[in-house]
């Protein structure tokens, strides 16, 4: 099992870096991971929170079937083998070797670092960092941004968690805090924020608390124009960017009064939201998505949807929040820990953008959701042969 996990982990990791490779890494270590079970007659994992999310896949095949382009729909539907992760992962640490741990912690922190480097020298680089918005090696700023953030929490809270003076770890989290800021994405700069300052308060480091807010708010004031005019503007609703996603917030909901059961259909919104706008000179090439993950949903795939979408997550955090609670290891501690905070700034971040529809987000997020089943699991049978 060993091979598996490395290929799955090295894939997660470099969602960072390239989507091709995450998909085919990630692809293999699920492919041998699946052979493995067959040979070994052992069964998939399951977990009781993976209920509302076969029920979310099976309502989004519904909404395709009931949309009026089911080939558009289904098309939309590809990316649900990533789940596999959720099944067969857990599989892989049965014969349990810190070593893997860490390999993925450090793989990880090695693909931020480059990821990182890349995005600061495209800032200084670019005229108007504003209009030019920076996005390391993926293909949009958001994407990066996303994957950037899942990041950089997972690695500080682990840095936290385990006491680490891994200083490879920490210059990749400060390089990672640079691009951040540079990406001038505002809504993962709301959702880092909040999760770490939840964390602080959680923990009651509260030196930490007002170490991170003395930062912030000296480098806002030494910071570029640029960074300044994004974050002088975050509530400002004439702002172009705020303005738009009011505009298709709206139009979004229109879609849901119409369609509440089905939704228009996966991947329909961007080819049926000029029929719900009504701002005739918005400009339409940038209706890609709703820019809010529980609108999209319930647009796109209907109202079930998004309840069974929202039941997932909540179940996830409950038990991760149980796993670091009760459990007496320490690596399920830690990564539980991190997972939570992971999945706020997930979700914090999605009342902003569709950030579920980057396949390079939904990788890295699926796969860091496994690791903690995975542990548990390791733990599990590790009771059974004591």
């Amino acid at each position: 099992m060993d091979i598996s996990f490395y290929l799955m982990a090295v894939g997660a990791a470099l969602s960072l870096n390239s989507i091709a490779l995450s998909e085919i890494f990630l692809a293999l270590g699920i492919f041998i991971a699946i052979v493995e079970h067959i040979k070994e007659k052992r069964s998939i994992f399951y977990h009781v929170s993976y209920l509302p999310l076969i029920l979310f896949v099976f309502w989004s095949v519904l909404s395709v079937i009931f949309s009026e382009n089911i080939y558009v729909g289904f098309n939309g539907l590809r990316k649900v083998w990533i789940l596999l992760a959720l099944c067969f992962l857990p599989g892989t640490l049965k014969n349990f070797k810190e070593k893997k741990i860490n390999f993925f912690v450090n793989f990880l922190a090695l693909s931020l670092s480059v990821s990182s480097i890349y995005a600061i020298y495209q800032f200084l680089t670019t005229s108007n960092p504003i209009l030019h918005r920076i996005k390391g090696f993926s293909d949009h700023p958001m994407t990066f941004s996303g994957t950037l953030s899942l990041s950089l929490i997972f690695l500080v809270i682990y840095l936290f968690e385990s006491r680490s003076k891994n200083y490879f770890i920490l210059i990749s989290v400060i390089l990672g805090f640079f691009a951040l800021i540079f990406s001038l994405t505002r809504c993962y700069w709301i959702a880092v924020a909040i999760s770490l300052i939840f964390y602080f308060l959680m923990k009651r480091k509260f030196k930490f608390l007002l170490f991170f807010i003395g930062t912030v708010t000296l480098f806002f004031l030494i910071s570029p124009h640029f960074v300044k005019y994004r974050a002088e503007h975050i509530l400002d609703y004439r702002e172009s960017g705020n303005k738009a996603r009011i505009e298709m917030w709206k139009a979004g909901i229109k879609m849901i009064e119409k369609h509440p059961f089905f939704g228009v259909g996966i991947n329909m919104v961007k080819i049926e939201g000029s029929k719900y706008l009504k701002n005739p000179d918005f400009p339409i090439g940038f209706f890609m998505h709703l820019h809010n993950d529980y609108l999209q949903m319930a647009a796109e795939r209907g109202i079930p949807a998004l309840i069974f979408y929202i039941i997932f997550f909540m179940m996830l955090l409950y038990y991760f929040f149980i796993f670091f609670r009760k459990h007496k290891s320490s690596n399920i501690i830690i990564f539980s820990k991190s997972l939570f905070f992971v999945l706020i700034t997930f979700l914090v971040a999605g009342f902003f953008e569709y950030n579920f529809g980057d396949s390079e987000v939904f990788i890295l997020l699926v796969f860091l959701v496994s690791m903690p089943f995975s542990l548990f699991e390791n733990e599990e049978l590790e009771n059974e042969k004591a």
